[in-house]
């Protein structure tokens, strides 16, 4: 029997992006003092993912950002009146124009100071940003399976031994003039009929003086094909046969196998 051809060898691998995220609560106390003082009110820098935000002095970094008002009232965070400011933004301190973004426009000081009682409750202006660092994927290689390798299967040769030597045997078959040794135990397993009769209740059949179990209405060569495909799973060769004798041999080996039940042994 040909082996079947081996399957390739596959491995995997997963990209998984890697990111971190922070948040910074930036709370300006005394907010209508910084009116007019300056350009703009600068927080403390705060790092996410390996970077400083605000004022970052790395080069570049990839991220998604939010930026909104805390609502006073509520105590919770709310979305600015304003559009939203978010985005995805390539943070590039090496290039001033990349360097900073945000929106500039993001709620006009006459719109902020008109919702005093939400956003500038006691003189207070709370902002909240957060950043999501992108990092570089993370690629992980799957373990590689163990494969163990199996050799080929040598079981039909031991058993074949093990008929041809007679070793442990505990039957004795005798079919006309010849005798055949061979194991209670093996016949049982391949064989339902064989099952029946050597570990049932069944009756096996005549015996004589010496014990043996008669064998009636088969050959000895088609009894001892029977034996060694119960044993090996395959027919002894026949190269040496004429046409004719082949065919009385396939005959008779599928009357011995419908009589033993051996199905696999009828398959064309």
């Amino acid at each position: 029997m040909a082996s079947q051809p081996r399957p390739p060898a596959t491995t995997t691998s997963t990209c998984t992006p890697q990111t971190a995220r922070g948040r910074h609560v930036f709370q300006i106390d005394g907010y209508s003092l910084h009116r007019g003082v300056g350009e703009f009110v600068q927080s403390a820098a705060f790092t996410v993912g390996g970077y400083s935000w605000l004022v970052t002095r790395n080069a570049k970094a990839r991220a998604l950002y939010e930026i909104r008002l805390v609502g006073r009232t509520t105590g919770s965070s709310s979305p600015a009146p304003a559009p939203r400011t978010s985005g995805r933004r390539l943070f590039d301190t090496t290039n001033s124009g990349e360097a900073v973004w945000g929106r500039i426009l993001f709620m006009k000081a006459s719109e902020l100071e008109a919702s005093a009682a939400e956003f500038l409750r006691g003189d207070r202006l709370v902002i909240e940003c957060d950043v999501t660092v992108i990092g570089e994927p993370l690629v992980t290689e799957a373990a590689k399976p163990v494969e163990v390798r199996v050799p080929p299967s040598d079981l039909a040769d031991d058993f074949g031994r093990l008929l041809e030597t007679g070793e442990g045997a505990d039957m004795i078959f005798k079919v006309e003039d010849e005798y055949f040794f061979a194991h209670r135990v093996v016949l049982g397993a391949r064989s339902p009929v064989f099952c029946a009769e050597l570990c049932g209740t069944t009756k096996v059949g005549e015996h004589d003086d010496r014990g043996c179990i008669a064998v009636a209405g088969m050959q000895p060569p088609i009894f001892k094909a029977l034996l060694r495909f119960i044993y090996t799973d395959s027919l002894p060769a026949m190269d040496d046969l004429g046409v004719n004798e082949v065919h009385d041999m396939a005959r008779n080996l599928f009357l011995a196998a419908d009589k033993y039940a051996m199905e696999r042994l009828k398959e064309p």
